[in-house]
């Protein structure tokens, strides 16, 4: 009696892996997409906060010119939030793996202030510029 398989046992093993690995490959990659996502919301909820800390701290030396009674957009650089230890260099965005520019003119995050109310606008207004090109940060 032989000891080894036969081509049809072998086979029939591979077609069981191929099909195997037919529905579990794309379910990894999805685990990983929303791993990248999961950790792009948190990168952006962590600079949020720290914008919060920035703002709470800093409220009256934020220049904001209220003479025309407006909504103002208020620029809050990363380098700001850097320097003053409110976040750590560098930020990377898990999407693209791609360091956020932290330079005294790079990335910021851009806020609606309401002069009339004399306070900011809730969190939907928040915006993180990727850099001065104007290309906004989203988790997709």
């Amino acid at each position: 009696m032989s000891k080894g398989f036969t081509l049809i046992e072998m086979l029939m093993v591979v077609s069981i892996l191929a099909l195997l690995s037919l529905f579990l490959i794309p379910n990894v990659m999805n685990l990983v997409n929303k791993n990248k996502i999961d950790s792009c919301n948190n990168t952006i909820n962590s600079i949020k906060n720290a914008v919060n800390l920035y703002i709470s701290d800093n409220r009256y030396d934020l220049d904001i010119d209220c003479s025309s009674n407006t909504d103002k957009n208020v620029k809050i650089y990363l380098f700001d939030l850097i320097q003053n230890n409110y976040l750590k260099s560098p930020i990377i965005n898990p999407i693209n793996d791609e360091e956020l520019n932290s330079t005294s003119n790079g990335s910021y995050i851009q806020l609606k202030y309401s002069c009339n109310d004399r306070k900011f606008k809730d969190s939907y207004s928040f915006k993180l510029y990727e850099n001065t090109s104007g290309k906004i940060m989203k988790c997709e």
